[in-house]
C-alpha cells in the first residue's frame, strides 16, 4: 500500500514534533503505539523508518546503506548434478 500525499505529510509533521521535542516521549509511545500502529500500520512504519533513518543522516549526512557482497551464482551452483 503507497501513502496518500495526505499521509505522507502527516507523517512529516509528526517527525517533525517528535524530533523537536514539542511532543514527550510518554506522547510520542502514546500516539505511536497505542493509536498509530492499530489504526494505520503503514504511516506507523513510515515515521519510523524517518525516525530511524533521518536521524542517523543528521550525524553522517553521506552515509549510505551497506552493500551486499558480491557473490558469484555459479558458487551454488553444483557441478555435478545432471
Amino acid at each position: 500500500m503507497v501513502l496518500s500525499e495526505c499521509q505522507q505529510t502527516e507523517a512529516a509533521c509528526m517527525f517533525l514534533l517528535f524530533d523537536n521535542g514539542v511532543l514527550t516521549k510518554h506522547e510520542i509511545q502514546i500516539y505511536m503505539e497505542e493509536y498509530l500502529y492499530h489504526v494505520d500500520l503503514e504511516m506507523y512504519v513510515y515515521i519510523r523508518w524517518m525516525l530511524n533513518r533521518w536521524v542517523f543522516l543528521r550525524k553522517h549526512r553521506l552515509h549510505l546503506p551497506t552493500r551486499t557482497k558480491r557473490i558469484n551464482l555459479a558458487d551454488f551452483i553444483d557441478s555435478d548434478s545432471s
